[in-house]
Parts: structure tokens; sequence; C-alpha cells
């Protein structure tokens, strides 16, 4: 769902360039990658059922992006966090557009694993963090990033 009138709806790119163009350009640590969480994954609870402990992360923004609600299907994840009802992050209309979250580290299995629970409305794209580092980050699955052929390579050796 993108909003009337945003760049992105009517060119497939986003005025503001949120998207980073090359994905192997994520945050990494020695065996951790950036993950950055705006909705159930930043419930304990959540966190318990997906990978048997709670995260430690610290809190950061996403410009470029605004939030709209959809329903969950998986009934564990509805249990854990309380709600069918979960945030999507969709690409916002104006410059000022933003959302904040956590940025929690993850082993490349965490991510595989988020991958395979993930809503199939979303699909997860590098973006470029408040920060000023970069994330992996859930997105509505309508809207593909411009790829470049490096971020093709980059892509196959860094995401599920």
């Amino acid at each position: 769902m993108f909003i009337v009138g945003d760049d992105a709806s009517r060119t497939g790119r986003p005025s503001e360039k949120p998207f980073v163009q090359d994905s192997g350009a994520v945050n990494q640590r020695p065996g951790r990658v950036a993950m950055f969480a705006y909705g159930a994954l930043q419930s304990p609870s959540v966190q318990a059922i997906l990978f048997g402990r709670e995260l430690q992360g610290t809190q950061d923004c996403v410009p470029g992006l605004v939030l709209t609600v959809i329903e969950l299907a998986d009934p564990e994840l509805v249990m854990a966090s309380g709600s069918s009802r979960h945030p999507m992050a969709v690409l916002g209309a104006t410059p000022s557009a933003s959302i904040c979250g956590t940025l929690y580290w993850l082993s490349a299995e965490d991510l595989d694993l988020l991958d395979q629970r993930s809503d199939a409305r979303l699909h997860r794209v590098a973006m470029r963090l408040k920060s000023g580092g970069a994330a992996w980050v859930y997105v509505d699955r309508r809207y593909r990033p411009p790829r470049s052929r490096s971020c093709l390579a980059a892509a196959s050796r860094t995401s599920a």
C-alpha cells in the first residue's frame, strides 16, 4: 500500500532514496548482522518464541517510512504479542516520514529464521538508519528498491 501522491507509487523509486543500493553495506559485526524492528519483534514474548531468548537492542529510526496495519495469521505470534493487528512499513509520502524502533544484532541463523517466519506481505531490504548505518528492515513486499549489479552480488552473499 503506497500513499497517493508518493513518488514511489508513480515511479517505483523513493524521492529521498532511503533504500541502500548495495545490500552488502548493511552494518555487520563478526558473526552478526544489523536488523531493524518496528513491530512484534520488539516484544520479549515474541523474541522468546522465535529465538528462545530476549534480544538486546538500541533505539533508532528509519527515514522514509510510515506504518500501516495488517492482520497476522500466525497463531503463535498472535498469542505471544496479544494481537493479530501488527504494523507494516510502507514508503512515506513526505521527506519527514520516519519510523522508530529497535536495532538488533542477529546471527545469520536468526535472520534465516525471521525470513522463514515473516508474513508473506513483507520482504527484507537494506535501509539507511537515522544513526547513519544501514540495517535489514521488513517492508511491504509490493515495493522493490532499484537494484544495481553489485547489490545483486552482495545480496546473494548476505541474505537467505
